[in-house]
């Protein structure tokens, strides 16, 4: 058997244990970089977010929320870095000022 073969072998198999439109949403999702999801959301909420779509230059509903997961995830991202500077920072501001006033003290 050609190395040939066995690449029509897998082929086939590959084609034959999942269902097409499982293969068509693999493939979309990995040619895209993109997973589908599902959720549920109230009637309002997506009238909300198709009217605010609308008014935004026409974009999709989807595509929008999209934009706002992104924004949230940029600002909780910024949030905890900023955190974690914060936080490490911290103990070396402290030494500094009490340094600081060290000196403020014998300078007096």
């Amino acid at each position: 058997m050609t190395k040939l073969d066995d690449f029509v072998i897998d082929l086939d198999k590959d084609l034959t244990s999942e269902p097409a439109d499982q293969r068509s949403e693999e493939f979309a999702d990995k040619a895209t970089g993109h997973t589908a999801i599902s959720i549920r959301m109230s009637h309002e909420m997506i009238d909300s977010l198709k009217a605010i779509a609308k008014a935004n230059n026409g974009i999709g509903y989807q595509t929008l929320i999209k934009q706002v997961l992104q924004r949230f995830i940029d600002c909780e991202k910024r949030d905890q870095w900023n955190k974690f500077v914060h936080e490490s920072l911290e103990p070396n501001y402290d030494a500094c000022e009490e340094s600081h006033e060290q000196k403020n003290q014998l300078a007096a």
